[in-house]
């Protein structure tokens, strides 16, 4: 009966120990949860920030790297900046949300942009992300595709989006006669031979292609960064009104942007578990080694000319004009000065 005391002190020692334990768990896991966060917390707390709010053309993944190692790294945070992502909606629902009001900054193609302002005149080009073009499009020789010829007659699944604007101007331009199959982003009615062709992102679909399964050696790919279509992907676009009100936020943006992807190339391994932890709260499944493809292929197409990041080629401009307007997608020029008003700063 003695010994009763002792053993019931232990059993409260024993209780008292795994209490301590359990928030030092719980700790860790809100840590890793506010990540992310941490940053929007810190300038909601200041009351000095200006916030712009992306809306961006897909869901989180290392497309967007520099983006997100510009807010985990504090770029936005030094220039006064609070960037809030917004979580991907259909381009319609980007215009939409831009135009009411409920978002600051959309990322969309050169050619898509240039056609919206031709059109409505209400978004300008604040920054251009890529500066290369990145369409592939992939047939496989075993079902006889060896040739640009051979897709004559064969279905080619193009993306429903405005995007495809790059891959119907060369298909125009060589006279291939083809059905067009309109696809979202996924490589499925190929891997199930659906369709004979497909135009992918050299980023990310065409690499999904060869995790499916298909040898590379199977595929024919034509790469359309070819002289008269080397016209960049994508850029960042705000209303005009926007712009002329705050030209000084959309330059810090960009600029802050463009050395979260400097900071992304040169610390790959941070940035994908950045990447991958942002993917996983979203509850998107995550691949890391196509990440890792993503994010090699993404310098190629960010760095093709170090001395324009971030900026918007009048060449490619140009040429992007004159495709549009070969193919009778626009009926006058867009003046360059006016949809990229940063020119000249």
């Amino acid at each position: 009966m003695k010994k009763e005391p002792i053993a019931i002190m232990e059993f409260l020692l024993l209780i008292a120990l795994l209490l301590c334990l359990i928030p030092t768990g719980c700790k860790k896991e809100a840590e890793h949860k506010s990540a992310h966060t941490a940053q929007s917390l810190e300038n909601e707390q200041s009351g000095s920030y200006f916030t712009i709010r992306v809306s961006p053309k897909w869901h989180p993944q290392t497309q967007f790297a520099g983006m997100y190692m510009a807010i985990k790294k504090g770029y936005y945070a030094d220039h006064k900046l609070k960037v809030e992502v917004l979580p991907y909606t259909p381009i319609e629902q980007q215009l939409e949300s831009i135009r009411t009001g409920k978002s600051d900054v959309v990322s969309m193609d050169l050619l898509q942009a240039i056609k919206l302002y031709h059109d409505h005149k209400e978004l300008v080009n604040i920054g251009q992300t890529a500066q290369r073009n990145s369409v592939f499009l992939v047939g496989r020789k075993s079902r006889g595709i060896r040739s640009l010829n051979d897709f004559n007659g064969k279905r080619l699944g193009i993306w429903r989006s405005s995007s495809n604007l790059i891959t119907k101007a060369y298909l125009q331009d060589y006279n291939i006669d083809v059905e067009l199959v309109p696809i979202e982003w996924s490589i499925n009615l190929f891997t199930q031979n659906v369709v004979d062709i497909i135009n992918v992102m050299s980023y990310n679909e065409y690499h999904q292609i060869l995790q499916a399964g298909i040898p590379e050696d199977d595929l024919f790919v034509i790469s359309l960064d070819l002289p008269d279509y080397s016209i960049p992907d994508e850029g960042y676009y705000v209303k005009e009104d926007f712009y002329r009100q705050h030209p000084k936020e959309c330059r810090d943006f960009i600029k802050a942007t463009m050395d979260g992807w400097t900071y992304a190339f040169t610390h790959p391994d941070e940035t994908l578990d950045e990447i991958i932890s942002i993917m996983q709260d979203a509850k998107i499944k995550v691949n890391r080694s196509h990440q890792i493809w993503m994010l090699k292929e993404m310098k190629k197409v960010v760095l093709a000319n170090p001395a324009l990041m971030g900026k918007l080629d009048v060449n490619d401009f140009d040429k992007a004009n004159h495709l549009l307007k070969r193919t009778k997608t626009i009926s006058q020029d867009v003046k360059y000065e006016e949809f990229y008003p940063s020119a000249h700063k």
